[in-house]
């Protein structure tokens, strides 16, 4: 999987790439996130079949993750699409599920 995050803001430029960087370090050492989330759970379940390498690019970073195993290939794919909802759906997108949103009942 191929990914380009690019902004034509300049000032998120070093978040963007930051991010990516922290999540790779994440994933290398098994600390989850949105431990809620089974696309995330499972994508950190086979974080020793995924390769992850970055590139600065003008405006953002581009990503590619690659596996061996079809099933991870499966699941990254599944993560960069869940990723693609949070971008085009912003915060409310991200939020976990017991914090309301669209789709998602009250906020507590």
């Amino acid at each position: 999987m191929r990914t380009k995050t690019v902004t034509d803001r300049p000032e998120l430029v070093a978040s963007l790439r930051e991010h990516v960087r922290q999540m790779s370090k994440r994933l290398e050492t098994g600390r989850l996130v949105r431990v809620w989330d089974p696309i995330f759970r499972a994508i950190f379940a086979h974080a020793d079949e995924i390769t992850m390498t970055w590139t600065d690019i003008e405006g953002g970073i581009e990503v590619v993750e690659t596996s061996e195993n079809p099933q991870v290939v499966s699941l990254i794919r599944a993560h960069a699409k869940k990723v693609n909802s949070f971008v085009a759906g912003g915060h409310e997108a991200a939020r976990p599920p017991w914090a309301g949103g669209p789709g998602r009942g009250p906020r507590p």
